[in-house]
């Protein structure tokens, strides 16, 4: 019985750290399969601009080289067609992966990154002091919107 119960606590060791491990790996795809969808999109070094812009706010976002009106603009464009290309397949290889629930914890953990992304990306350019005039020539969907495409619910 002792013997029965030592087992029981190794077997709840290892699976807890099986699961710790499966946790870990699986944020690690979902990010680098978000950073696959943005660098395909251009955005992923317009990305590293927008956080340095962030960090200082005393800089007008549009005028941060890669940042300009024209060159955000085509970047979201090529977003917007990555996204509707991408024919909600946001992890190309998906399939590959058996276990059904993580397939869909990574699926969708993809989507919530890329939305997440855009909605922060939205949020900077709609403000007054980032320097965009026509926000709505750069930006042609709300983030709610492209949560609807990515077939995000409510958190």
């Amino acid at each position: 019985l002792v013997l029965g119960t030592r087992c029981g606590a190794a077997v709840d060791r290892l699976r807890a750290l099986l699961r710790e491990r499966t946790d870990t790996e699986l944020q690690v795809l979902i990010r680098e399969a978000a950073q696959l969808f943005f660098a395909r999109c251009g955005l992923l070094s317009r990305l590293d601009a927008l956080r340095t812009a962030v960090a200082q706010p005393h800089l007008r976002v549009s005028s941060v080289v890669g940042l300009e009106p024209l060159a955000l603009s085509g970047a979201m464009r090529a977003f917007d067609a990555q996204l509707f290309q991408s024919g909600g397949t946001l992890l190309p290889l998906a399939d590959r992966i058996a276990s059904a629930d993580l397939r869909q914890r990574a699926v969708q953990g993809t989507a919530r990154t890329i939305a997440g992304t855009y909605r922060d990306i939205h949020a900077l350019v709609s403000r007054d002091e980032s320097g965009y005039e026509n926000v709505a020539s750069i930006l042609l969907h709300s983030p709610s919107e492209v949560d609807t495409l990515l077939d995000i619910g409510d958190a």
